[in-house]
C-alpha cells in the first residue's frame, strides 16, 4: 500500500499593473493593463483604450524596469490586442517584487537593436506587490 502526498505550491495573488500613456506622446490618454496570474505562468498585456497610432515600421516593446540598473526587454506586444507572454519570458524578480515598473517603448521592427529602449517610452506603470 503506497500513499503519495501531492503538495501544490502556494498560489500568490495576481499581479495587475496599469500602464498609463505618457503626457506629450501619442499614447496620452490611452492605457494598457498587464496582469500575471497567481501561478505566475503567463503575463497578459491588453490595451484598454483606442488603438495607438504607431506609424509605419514601428512596434511596441515591453520592458521590466528594476529599482536599479538597466531595463530588460520582455518582448514585443500588440498595439491593438492582447499579447500573452509565457512564464519563460518573465524574470523571476518580476514575480517576487524586484521590478519597480513596466514600460513600453516605440521601436523599429524586431524591437530595440541595442537591448535598451531606443524610442520614446509611451506607457509606464509602477509595480506594487
Amino acid at each position: 500500500l503506497t500513499v503519495a502526498l501531492v503538495r501544490t505550491p502556494p498560489t500568490l495573488p495576481p499581479i495587475v499593473v496599469v500602464l498609463e500613456g505618457q503626457a506629450g506622446t501619442p499614447a496620452a490618454g490611452a492605457a494598457f493593463v498587464a496582469s500575471v496570474s497567481g501561478d505566475g505562468q503567463a503575463m497578459v498585456m491588453q490595451p484598454v483604450s483606442a488603438t495607438l497610432p504607431l506609424g509605419s515600421g514601428r512596434v511596441l516593446e515591453l520592458w521590466s524596469v528594476p529599482p536599479e540598473g538597466a531595463p530588460k526587454s520582455l518582448g514585443l506586444i500588440s498595439a491593438s490586442g492582447a499579447t500573452v507572454l509565457p512564464r519563460s519570458r518573465l524574470p523571476q524578480k518580476l514575480l517576487e517584487g524586484g521590478t519597480a515598473a513596466l514600460a513600453v517603448s516605440v521601436e523599429p521592427p524586431g524591437g530595440s537593436p541595442t537591448g535598451a529602449p531606443t524610442g520614446p517610452v509611451v506607457f509606464a506603470g509602477k509595480m506594487r506587490l
